[in-house]
C-alpha cells in the first residue's frame, strides 16, 4: 500500500511540475500596481529614450546602441538611465526601444529564448501602433495556450501590461 501511495504522490508532483503552477510571471495587478507606484520613473525613462537617438536597450548594467559608435550621449546621461531603471525596483529590468517608438520595460523572463516568454510594461505611443499587439482582458490566465505573439492589457493612456511569447 505504501508503494502505491508513493507512486501516486510521485505522479501528482510530476503532473504539477509539467503543467506548471500558473505561468510564473507576476499577476497583471502587480504589474499595474508597480507602474502606478513608479509612474514618474517610467515616464522619465520614456522621455529620455524619446530624446536620445541611437539607444536601443537599457539595463541596470549598461546601455546598448543601434549604431556601433553612438554620438552625443554624455556619460552623465547614461548614468541617469541606469539610476532611473534601478529606481524602478526590479533588478533584472530591461528597457527596449523599438524603431516605431514603442518601449518595452521587461520585468519577468521565463523559459528559453526559443519558446520562452516575457512580461512587463509597454509604452505604445499613439493608437496606430496598437494594431501590432493583441489586446486581451487579462494576461494572467491561459497564456500557455496563446500562439507566439505580443499581447497587451491597458493600464492607462498609452501604457499597457505586456506579455510576449
Amino acid at each position: 500500500m505504501s508503494h502505491l501511495k508513493t507512486t501516486v504522490l510521485f505522479f501528482s508532483v510530476l503532473l504539477t511540475i509539467l503543467s506548471g503552477c500558473g505561468n510564473g510571471h507576476p499577476a497583471d495587478e502587480n504589474v499595474r500596481r508597480l507602474f502606478l507606484e513608479k509612474r514618474q520613473m517610467f515616464e522619465k525613462s520614456a522621455d529620455m529614450l524619446e530624446n536620445d537617438a541611437g539607444i536601443q536597450k537599457v539595463t541596470v548594467e549598461g546601455v546598448s546602441y543601434v549604431a556601433a559608435n553612438p554620438t552625443g550621449i554624455p556619460k552623465q546621461r547614461l548614468d541617469m538611465y541606469q539610476n532611473t531603471l534601478g529606481a524602478l525596483g526590479s533588478p533584472g529590468i530591461q528597457c527596449i526601444r523599438r524603431y516605431d517608438g514603442t518601449l518595452l520595460f521587461l520585468l519577468s523572463f521565463k523559459g528559453l529564448v526559443v519558446g520562452g516568454s516575457v512580461k512587463g510594461i509597454a509604452y505604445i505611443p499613439g493608437k496606430n501602433q496598437l494594431g501590432k499587439f493583441t489586446v486581451l482582458p487579462s494576461l494572467d490566465k491561459g497564456l500557455r495556450k496563446l500562439e507566439e505573439g505580443e499581447y497587451v492589457k491597458q493600464i492607462d493612456g498609452d501604457w499597457y501590461v505586456y506579455f510576449g511569447k
